[in-house]
């Protein structure tokens, strides 16, 4: 589930060391102010688990019961960090502006590691994120189950007409190019990019779409 851009101008943890990986993953996705606490808890529980999985592991005294709370603590925390995912990838679950209290605009990206122009594109979205913390999320059909990528694809989204290959809006679900960028308000499509564009061009759709001024 970790990702390199997860890190974002950090430097990048060891490939061992899962609890910079797990920390950098939910920094990534609850990076809100309002989550200083979930994160929290979630970083309390991963490095528990991760503790005494290390320390029974190495330990001589191990019985059945140990390895048995091991094992249930391990799948607890793959739920939490599944949870954390479904929260996210929700298109319906948007974000509350806080000043207005209204649901705010939000930009998704799919697209997958393999894709030449999803990784062109990936480091531009990232600038412009992090320069006017902008909430931009990236789907990654790569580092999907096929069960969790379906329930994203069947979510009730449609591709606008100017995004599709045939010029007639579509559902998510029939297949598109990547990258394909969604903008979301109220769980609906209020705009989009079909491929990537450059800076100057991605900066004049999130004016346009209200995420920029």
């Amino acid at each position: 589930i970790y990702d390199p851009a997860m890190a974002g101008q950090e430097e990048q943890p060891q490939k061992s060391n899962f609890k910079k990986k797990a920390e950098f993953f939910t920094r990534f996705y609850l990076n809100d102010s309002d989550s200083s606490d979930y994160r929290s808890y979630i970083k309390k529980i991963t490095e528990a688990t991760w503790d005494y999985a290390n320390k029974i592991t190495h330990s001589q005294n191990t019985t059945v019961y140990e390895a048995s709370t091991c094992i249930a603590l391990i799948i607890s925390l793959i739920s939490l960090y599944e949870n954390i995912q479904h929260k996210i990838y929700d298109p319906i679950s948007q974000f509350i502006c806080k000043n207005c209290k209204s649901k705010k605009v939000t930009m998704h990206v799919f697209g997958r590691n393999t894709c030449y122009y999803c990784n062109i594109f990936k480091p531009i979205y990232n600038e412009v994120a992090a320069e006017n913390n902008l909430d931009i999320y990236y789907y990654d059909s790569d580092s999907f189950n096929s069960d969790e990528y379906s329930k994203i694809l069947n979510s009730g989204i449609n591709i606008p007409a100017e995004c599709t290959s045939s010029k007639e809006e579509a559902p998510l679900s029939s297949g598109f190019g990547t990258p394909l960028t969604l903008y979301l308000k109220n769980g609906k499509v209020v705009g989009c990019i079909s491929g990537y564009v450059n800076k100057e061009k991605l900066e004049t759709k999130l004016k346009s779409v209200g995420m920029m001024k």
